[in-house]
């Protein structure tokens, strides 16, 4: 091993320059290309690890999120097959005991007034709230159906339909999850 010696300026002094080993190129380059510990080797491939397997973790709990959200509740679906075969049948006193009473009736515009119906003014209107016509974009359209058509239309709950796990709105009417059961609650009707 060759060391020269050489007058360098110290680094922790300002002061006069001190005589520094400074070892040959050979060496140092010998020193450069020494294996690291093992311990640092080990940190550095973990990290190079989490590096590569943090998008993956990511990718999979948010598909694993969007899969939670499509899956309806099956109460709720079989609520609403319930529902559509009571509608469809023109049984409006099936529907009515799946429905909440007082039931709330409002205009379909924000601020316009509710008015409260007891069973036998939800029969009374009942046919109003089946028959109205609603349109809604699809495209570059609107399509104009009444609400009986569009529940023809819809065999199963999308997860776009449910606002919370206690509330669902289809186009102009709202259910709702009261005591452990799915219940009719709401409609908008046009008056």
């Amino acid at each position: 091993m060759v060391i020269r010696m050489r007058r360098v300026p110290s680094i922790a002094s300002a002061g006069p320059t001190q005589e520094t080993p400074v070892f040959s190129r050979n060496l140092a380059r010998a020193v450069l290309q020494q294996p690291k510990p093992s311990a640092v080797r080990r940190k550095e491939h973990s990290m190079h690890a989490l590096r590569l397997l943090l998008p993956l973790i990511l990718l999979i709990s948010s598909i694993s999120g969007a899969c939670a959200a499509e899956v309806p509740d099956p109460e709720l679906q079989a609520f609403w097959t319930r529902f559509r075969q009571a509608v469809l049948a023109y049984d409006k006193n099936k529907v009515a005991t799946m429905t909440r009473f007082p039931f709330e009736v409002r205009g379909v515009y924000y601020g316009d007034p509710g008015k409260d119906y007891n069973r036998k003014g939800f029969l009374a209107i009942y046919e109003r709230l089946m028959v109205q016509r609603i349109s809604v974009p699809s495209g570059n359209v609107s399509i104009e159906k009444s609400m009986i058509e569009f529940i023809e239309d819809k065999t199963e709950i999308a997860p776009k339909d449910v606002s919370t796990e206690s509330r669902m709105r289809f186009e102009q009417f709202v259910f709702e999850r009261v005591r452990g059961r799915w219940l009719f609650t709401r409609a908008y009707l046009e008056e």
